[in-house]
């Protein structure tokens, strides 16, 4: 019994075997030449890649007359980088073909010393097995693959480690500072005033002319003296020194024509 079980086991995978394709030749072409044959020697063919416009075509002719279920050529560098090409299958002549444009493959197959290119077929049926045929293997030359642009990523390895940087406060001055600057800024606006109204006899705002400046005047002014006291409140120093050149063009501009207005005043 074990006998006869070993026999037809046996039995059906020569026959799976007698089923399988078979290649019987072939031909890789550039530009409509053949510049290599396939299947037809023990060495396989060696084929240089010297540009990204290079081009080929795969042919592949079969014993078998009927369509493979399955049928591509496969690209690969024989360490797990592989990239496929669908067949297109002519039952004429049981020929299959697909073309290779350089410019397409994957750019990390482009970087490889060897491109081995195999085809792979098989039938519908279950019993039988697929069968790889080595054709040639492409060879880009050194000049192509440093024209490349590839890099390979990095996929294993320490990573470098992370360092916290929490923000620190914000820098500011001793409090005697801004205390002693606005007390000085205070004081000048009171003299400035004084002296502004003794000059005026009391009246300040004496006669239409240059009112419209005196008034911007005195509201820039006392805006500067609000940046001051928020600064002096905890605002930072690098937005006060801010607010304060915003300030700085109106103050001097209506301040000079208040001072044309008092000027013509007093004549």
């Amino acid at each position: 019994m074990k006998f006869t079980l070993s026999a037809a086991v046996a039995g059906l995978a020569a026959v799976a075997s007698a089923n399988a394709y078979k290649v019987i030749g072939g031909s890789v072409t550039s530009k409509k030449v053949e510049i290599a044959a396939l299947g037809a020697a023990t060495d396989l063919p060696s084929i240089p890649i010297d540009s990204i416009r290079d081009s080929f075509v795969l042919n592949v002719n079969f014993e078998q007359t009927t369509k493979p279920a399955q049928l591509l050529f496969l690209l690969s560098n024989k360490h797990g980088l592989e990239h496929s090409l669908y067949a297109r299958f002519t039952e004429t002549g049981s020929k299959a073909s697909a073309s290779v444009v350089v410019g397409k493959l994957p750019n990390a197959l482009k970087t490889q010393d060897e491109i081995h290119v195999s085809i792979v077929a098989a039938g519908p049926s279950e019993e039988e097995e697929n069968v790889i045929v080595p054709l040639c293997t492409f060879i880009p030359s050194e000049k192509f693959k440093d024209s490349v642009e590839y890099e390979q990523p990095v996929r294993l390895g320490a990573l470098p480690e992370i360092h916290h940087q929490f923000r620190s406060n914000e820098p500011h001055i001793n409090s005697f500072v801004p205390t002693v600057f606005s007390a000085a800024a205070l004081g000048l606006l009171v003299v400035l005033l004084g002296a502004w109204a003794g000059l005026l006899n009391g009246d300040m705002f004496s006669g239409w002319q240059g009112s419209f400046w005196k008034i911007g005047y005195l509201a820039t002014l006392a805006y500067f003296e609000l940046i001051v006291l928020r600064y002096y409140l905890g605002t930072s120093i690098f937005a006060t020194v801010f607010q304060g050149l915003l300030v700085a063009g109106p103050l001097s501009f209506f301040g000079s024509r208040a001072l044309t207005a008092l000027a013509r005043l007093r004549k």
